[in-house]
């Protein structure tokens, strides 16, 4: 029995990642979507009993004794490149999710995070317990540049946050402004390095960031404000940024990522494909397919065995969560050389 095959017969999902719609309206510029096409696979909207099924086959799962869902199990996120608040059945996700006790993640870009969307919200306190935005500046013109935006939508968007402010503050400090950029000190450090097309952005290091933020808080002082790193998405924009590990021949044997993704996490796109990882943009290592298999039929595959065993020679090499033979512990190496810093956790769904 295969190293990997052993691991996964003893490991349960835990987690999951369902994208039940694949599109995402703006193009920002620390994201793959500004630069490359999304892919076809994936890019649209779930039907709902694809969707009823998936819950079903979950909770199912997780009364087994030998089930592949661990009994725990109560978590997934929408974070696959795209904005589910365009999903045409974001109340039935929700219905499907208070029914099953299933709770979720809710992240956007601000622009779709309407009225209508922001009072749904609000009727589900027992299953959205995140509301995340990931919102690149906050002067008009820096955040159209940023966002892919066009400028006059910057009003809708300050509206939005103003009356989301209110209506969501049950959610805390869940309720939180992802304001993704970069800072001198990443790039002196060493562990950003500029790709050929950093420049072109005229990111300002030294002060953009910080101003940037300085104005979130003082717009939004109700709203959590985080200041997430943006990272190269395991090398699928290395031509704007490059944070990649040095693997110095090393075998990768693991993930640090919110969990393991190769072994904790179920990840499916809007057409019921099973696939590794949320930096598998293009859907490249895709082991099962819902709409015709159960969950227990895929996470048990020859198919998702192999997959792992290629990712670890091939995505995972260039991603900066991949655990390393070595490790002494489940960090991966950027964990451990960042621990000191207050968004290794919050980066992980800073899409």
């Amino acid at each position: 029995m295969s190293t990997v095959r052993e691991k996964l017969r003893k490991t349960k999902i835990q987690k999951m990642q369902l994208d039940p719609f694949g599109f995402c309206n703006a193009k920002c510029w620390f994201c793959p979507v500004r630069y490359f096409p999304q892919p076809e696979e994936g890019s649209g909207s779930m039907p709902l009993d694809l969707l009823e099924k998936i819950f079903e086959d979950l909770s199912e799962e997780k009364k087994k004794p030998d089930g592949v869902v661990h009994p725990g199990f109560n978590f997934f996120t929408t974070a696959h490149y795209n904005e589910f608040l365009l999903y045409k059945h974001v109340k039935e996700v929700f219905d499907l999710a208070r029914k099953h006790r299933f709770t979720t993640y809710v992240l956007s870009n601000g622009i779709s995070l309407h009225k209508h969307n922001i009072d749904l919200i609000a009727e589900y306190p027992d299953v959205v317990i995140h509301v995340g935005l990931n919102i690149p500046g906050f002067e008009r013109e820096i955040w159209a540049k940023r966002s892919g935006f066009a400028p006059d939508q910057f009003d809708r968007l300050l509206s939005n946050l103003e009356y989301a402010s209110n209506k969501l503050a049950f959610l805390k400090d869940q309720f939180q402004i992802h304001l993704n950029g970069l800072n001198h000190d990443l790039f002196t450090s060493g562990y950003v390095k500029k790709g050929p097309e950093f420049d072109s952005h005229e990111y300002d290091l030294s002060f953009e960031h910080v101003r940037q933020e300085n104005l979130a808080k003082k717009l939004f002082p109700t709203i959590n404000i985080k200041s997430p790193f943006i990272f190269d998405r395991a090398g699928s924009i290395n031509n704007i940024i490059v944070n990649q590990l040095d693997t110095k021949g090393k075998k990768v044997v693991g993930c640090s990522s919110f969990g393991d993704r190769s072994k904790e996490w179920l990840h499916i796109n809007s057409a019921g494909k099973v696939f590794l990882c949320c930096n598998d943009y293009n859907f490249d290592y895709v082991y099962g397919d819902l709409s015709t298999q159960s969950i227990s039929e895929v996470w048990n595959s020859d198919k998702h065995i192999e997959v792992i065993e290629r990712s670890y020679k091939e995505i995972c090499t260039k991603c900066m969560s991949a655990v390393l033979e070595s490790d002494t512990s489940t960090d991966s190496t950027v964990s451990k050389t960042l621990k000191h810093s207050t968004v290794v956790g919050e980066m992980r769904f800073a899409r």
